[in-house]
């Protein structure tokens, strides 16, 4: 994406443009003329023109400043392969989430709570159903859980050297919170070792 695109999309009215044109060409021919000079860098002439479109994109998803046709604008065919729902990409798109998960929750002894997103992610992908039944069972079991989780922490209060209660009680109480760190400031429910 050149220094124009940058520019422009940002609500410029477009003089200057001739300028911004010439100026990334040049800022576009020092990034080649570094990566020829230090060979087993990186290549930031590749990186600059090829992931700052990407870059763009992604930060205007996530801030949900752009929709989807001012997206096309920019990358037709990036987003139009983000939007991709086929069984490729649906694939990787599960991989990118179990290994998300794994880092964030399960190898924190955490199970993955059921924020409305992340629920809308695994239905989206056939993780979790997206059936009233199904919606259904998981509030049910979040009922189960909050009342689970009284009792336990008042038997791991009663009996402090029950660490199976404390951590089953950690592990209840992560899958309902509504934030990252846990009532305790913590982010894992394993104990330290």
């Amino acid at each position: 994406m050149s220094l124009k695109d940058h520019y422009f999309l940002g609500g410029h009215d477009g003089s200057g443009a001739e300028t911004l044109d010439w100026m990334s060409q040049v800022f576009q021919m020092e990034l080649e003329r570094l990566d020829q000079a230090f060979p087993a860098s990186q290549r930031f002439a590749h990186l600059y023109y090829n992931t700052s479109q990407e870059a763009m994109l992604l930060g205007w998803i996530i801030d949900k400043t752009a929709d989807v046709e001012t997206l096309r604008k920019i990358n037709a065919t990036l987003v139009d392969e983000i939007l991709d729902r086929s069984p490729e990409n649906l694939s990787r798109i599960t991989a990118q989430w179990q290994s998300f998960t794994d880092v964030f929750f399960i190898r924190r002894g955490r199970p993955v709570p059921e924020w409305r997103q992340y629920v809308e992610i695994q239905e989206a992908l056939g993780l979790v159903g997206r059936s009233s039944y199904n919606r259904y069972g998981r509030s049910m079991r979040r009922l189960g859980q909050s009342l689970l989780v009284k009792l336990l922490e008042v038997v791991s209060q009663r009996y402090p050297d029950w660490n199976w209660a404390a951590q089953k009680h950690c592990y209840l109480t992560a899958a309902l919170v509504t934030e990252y760190f846990l009532p305790n400031g913590e982010v894992s429910c394993l104990p330290e070792h």
